[in-house]
């Protein structure tokens, strides 16, 4: 029976890494949300400044509290995280202490490729092709296919504001290799924002409201890096994003689980994303 045996955390309940009958297949893991000023990244020392208020390591399960920063608002980031043989559940509230607009929130995870062969989204196969193109879908679930076993990462919104909706998408890459996000993605645009990415910058640009008002340059730019046409397009790092509304001390609740599924049991359901 394929099973989870092994994982590693740091002070911060950021996994580092995750076997399966003793051999890792973790390359990332964490929470990931942004305004148009700064991005916090759960296990980066980059982006947003933030801090442990409280944490508490322990063999199957893991608590933290985080006091984010960003640009417009302080975010407290609360993480539980469970573990057993053949599931990890991971929850996380999220509450605003200041009003604000967010960009989105993705609750991450990456693979290591040679563990699996395609992934299935709403009945879509996903191959890897290296593009670091995101695959994206209405929906909350995800397989990911392997040769001994599958993996099936579903979302669950407990409590949300009706700005965001659920989201999946899948990426294949180098460098993490399978990519898999589930993400609150804006549904309820409260703001358009113009942002200047690249290794130096990753932020709005000077007169982003002004820009963002001219509607052939904002659909020129929109999720540019998220496109299949990303390359074609001379964007210079200028994207452009929606933002929704995320008010003050009201607590968005996610909850995701990874559950191993036997390969002899996966091949008979009939239940694909």
């Amino acid at each position: 029976m394929t099973v989870f045996t092994n994982h590693t955390t740091d002070n911060e309940g950021y996994l580092k890494t995750l076997d399966v009958d003793g051999t890792n297949i973790l390359t990332k893991w964490g929470i990931e949300f942004s305004d148009s000023e700064k991005q916090f990244i759960h296990g980066q020392k980059a982006g947003a400044n933030h801090h442990v208020e409280s944490s508490k390591i322990e063999k199957n399960r893991t608590r933290t509290t985080l006091m984010v920063d960003l640009k417009r608002s302080r975010i407290r980031l609360e993480i539980d995280e469970h573990f057993s043989p053949d599931k990890i559940e991971r929850k996380f509230m999220i509450t605003p202490l200041e009003d604000t607009n967010l960009i989105d929130i993705a609750i991450s995870q990456a693979f290591i490729r040679e563990t699996f062969t395609h992934a299935k989204i709403n009945g879509n196969i996903i191959g890897f092709d290296g593009m670091e193109r995101n695959h994206q879908f209405e929906s909350k679930k995800a397989i990911l296919v392997g040769k001994s076993f599958d993996l099936e990462v579903e979302l669950k919104v407990q409590a949300n504001n009706s700005g965001l909706a659920p989201v999946v998408y899948c990426r294949t890459g180098k460098r993490f290799g399978w990519s898999i996000h589930t993400r609150l993605f804006p549904k309820e645009i409260t703001k358009k924002v113009i942002i200047w990415c690249n290794k130096h910058w990753n932020r709005s640009i000077p007169l982003s409201n002004f820009f963002s008002s001219i509607r052939p340059v904002v659909d020129y730019l929109w999720y540019v890096g998220e496109r299949p046409d990303r390359v074609e397009r001379r964007t210079f790092g200028f994207a452009s994003f929606g933002m929704a509304h995320a008010p003050k001390n009201e607590t968005i609740v996610l909850t995701q689980c990874l559950t191993l599924v036997q390969k002899n049991s996966s091949m008979n359901k009939n239940d694909d994303p």
